[in-house]
């Protein structure tokens, strides 16, 4: 299975509430559930995996998880995978990402950033030729890291580069650099992290009515109309199923028309709500 393209996230999903969401995600029809060490919920997944692949074949759902800054470096990212393997109660993770391009410890500006996320890359690339990890990928990387990976150190280009995106966070450059080089984009907080500036924008609510739609189902349309794989978290199952079904509208061929495309297109701001990378070298 290749990255699916739409699926859950997991953050501040913790204990039983994780372990009960993801469960029902995986029931309803969820194929992704995306995750990360830092996140601390890695086992309470591999509960919710463990009661599914009981009756589901292994190959059918996909795992996301990512290296995070405090296990940077070509050994540690290696243990890294291997641990998280083990709270995930696999036999391999099918997507692994470097969650950040900067390191605990280190100053943003730190020439330490780069030898790190050089070695980590090195670790990802040393699992997955083991089969431990199907594909391996970046999150939060700039068009200057990805450049510095791919074009001056010669590395593999990622799989995948997870992003924060949406309407006032486009990253036109970005998704323009991922495209030339085939990396699949990924959103993170599509919905822009409930942030008023998004959610409660007028074209965003005018759209919204003119469909008949939530804002959310907006913002996730959007998203998925131009090919960009989303992840949006839900912590309760009515917006578990809310979301799935936008998908399933989706899926149905229901799209936001050019028009409203464009209007949307315009929020632009390049204002990011959550990690700014632009500040690691």
């Amino acid at each position: 299975m290749s990255l699916p393209s739409f699926g859950l996230g997991t953050y501040k999903l913790k204990g039983e509430v994780c372990t009960e969401i993801v469960g029902k995600a995986l029931e309803i029809g969820y194929n992704l559930v995306d995750t990360a060490r830092c996140y601390r919920n890695e086992e309470n997944i591999g509960i919710s995996l463990s009661k599914i692949l009981s009756t589901t074949s292994r190959d059918k759902i996909f795992i996301t998880s990512k290296v995070p800054p405090d296990e940077q470096g070509e050994e540690m990212a290696y243990a890294s995978v291997c641990d998280s393997i083990k709270k995930l109660n696999v036999d391999y993770i099918d997507l692994m990402l470097i969650h950040w391009p900067g390191a605990s410890k280190r100053s943003p500006t730190s020439s330490e950033n780069k030898n790190l996320r050089h070695g980590t890359w090195r670790g990802l690339i040393k699992a997955r030729n083991e089969g431990l990890l199907r594909f391996i990928g970046v999150s939060n990387f700039t068009v200057d890291h990805l450049k510095e990976l791919i074009e001056i150190e010669g590395l593999e280009v990622p799989y995948v580069n997870q992003v924060e995106f949406h309407p006032v966070c486009q990253q036109r450059a970005l998704v323009q650099y991922c495209s030339k080089h085939r990396i699949q984009l990924q959103a993170y907080s599509s919905l822009g992290s409930g942030a008023s500036e998004l959610v409660d924008h007028k074209v965003i609510v005018l759209i919204a009515n003119k469909y008949n739609l939530t804002v959310s189902a907006v913002l996730l349309l959007w998203a998925m109309q131009q090919d960009i794989s989303i992840i949006p978290k839900a912590s309760s199952q009515t917006h578990l199923l809310d979301n799935y079904n936008v998908f399933i509208q989706y899926q149905n061929g229901f799209r936001l028309n050019a028009e409203d495309m464009s209007a949307i297109e315009e929020l632009d701001k390049d204002h990011h709500f959550c990690w700014n990378p632009h500040t690691i070298l």
